[in-house]
């Protein structure tokens, strides 16, 4: 199945008034099928056809926004009356007033479309100013495509990938995908959600994994913050049965958290038989306090600046230091074994503390298989970069805490 799409069928006077609506639809997956987008490749061909093709072909769905100029336009009309032709296959219209209904006068194609034998429209119809609207829209786009049917689900995180297009691997592309952004329609390279978005992120991912019940296998690729790949973990955290299969797109190949049968391997971990993660440097913490920060870093100048992180909250600091680049599969496990049993090392030796700030440098492909992992450890904050800091000791940012 193809990357989830819905058509977005609107007049043109209205783009600026819709931008906002779709930009809070981001975080749920909802990817819009946007004309500007989708036909800069077929520049020369027939637009009437392209966005018929759009419609029948490339999307399970429409979004229709209604307002006093859409329904008098006549592409609006056209790709309308595509869409009509679908509802037997299950293709489903979502019709959005973005002005009060009793302001527009419906042309029959319209009324067809919310199937009005009375005086109201017996389809279900949302306003953009309904507080529930992004969870309504992304519960009837999932079910128009049979996601909540489907087992397994591909999460594109695209928070930082300045193009249209979504990187999903060939080899997941028979697994339908979700496209993941904070801002629209491009994502934004240095990208650092303040903590109302960081609030946006996990919000839409509790309501993918609330409404996609049936899930239990979830693949991660794209580009996005580290704490994204957080957020993911936390959600489908080990008290979910989820596998999480992440993609490194460097290598270009996947990799696996921990199975059950490997758990012991991370209990065994301490600083004198460390490898492949190694106690480089800490703090003394034996210090009456019941938090320390935790930094998982390759490089010195990182850990440097998480130590002042730790100052600034005046509390401890420990750096674990993996000693090998994640190059393949295997040393991909290797360092998430073992990350996973360092934590575990502070966790039973330090019974004091009780809240662990992690700050990492790991790749995006192993947070969320990390984080997955540590729901049965105590109360945790973890920390994101943030692009173009300048003060040493707020280089990160608190993007998620759970308990």
């Amino acid at each position: 199945m193809p990357l989830i799409r819905t058509f977005i069928s609107h007049a043109d006077d209205d783009k600026k008034r819709i931008e906002g609506t779709l930009r809070k639809l981001s975080p749920f997956g909802v990817r819009p099928w946007l004309d500007r987008e989708e036909l800069m490749n077929r520049i020369g061909g027939s637009l009437s056809k392209a966005i018929r093709e759009g419609v029948t072909k490339e999307c399970q769905s429409m979004i229709l926004f209604l307002s006093e100029k859409s329904v008098k336009s006549k592409w609006v009309e056209r790709e309308v009356e595509s869409a009509l032709s679908l509802l037997e296959e299950g293709f489903r219209i979502i019709p959005v007033y973005l002005d009060a209904p009793d302001k527009i006068k419906l042309k029959a194609v319209f009324v067809e479309a919310l199937r009005q034998r009375s005086s109201k429209p017996d389809t279900l119809y949302l306003r953009v100013d309904d507080a529930l609207f992004c969870e309504k829209v992304t519960a009837s786009l999932f079910s128009a495509c049979g996601l909540d049917e489907m087992q397994e689900l591909v999460l594109h995180l695209g928070h930082r990938l300045d193009m249209w297009s979504a990187q999903i691997p060939q080899e997941w592309r028979h697994v339908p995908a979700l496209d993941l952004r904070l801002d629209f329609p491009l994502g934004n390279e240095k990208c650092s959600p303040t903590a109302e978005e960081w609030a946006e992120v996990q919000k839409g991912l509790r309501i993918i994994k609330s409404r996609l019940r049936s899930v239990k296998k979830v693949r991660v690729c794209g580009y996005a913050p580290l704490g994204v790949g957080a957020l993911v973990g936390h959600v489908w955290d080990r008290g979910t049965n989820v596998q999480i299969t992440c993609w490194n797109g460097r290598q270009e190949e996947e990799w696996h958290g921990i199975a059950p049968q490997e758990e012991q391997e991370t209990v065994d971990w301490t600083p004198d038989n460390g490898s492949a993660v190694v106690l480089q440097d800490q703090m003394n913490l034996y210090a009456v306090t019941d938090e320390v920060v935790v930094a998982l870093m390759y490089k010195s100048e990182q850990a440097e600046h998480s130590k002042k992180l730790a100052l600034s909250m005046r509390i401890p600091w420990v750096w674990f230091k993996p000693t090998m680049f994640a190059g393949n599969p295997d040393d991909a496990k290797c360092i998430l074994r073992e990350s996973i049993g360092a934590i575990r090392w502070i966790v039973c030796t330090y019974p004091q503390i009780e809240c662990l700030n992690i700050v990492t440098g790991l790749p995006l492909a192993l947070i969320p298989l990390l984080v997955q992992q540590l729901k049965r450890y105590r109360k945790m904050r973890f920390f994101d970069h943030i692009y173009n800091a300048t003060d040493p000791s707020k280089m990160y940012q608190e993007a998620a805490t759970w308990t």
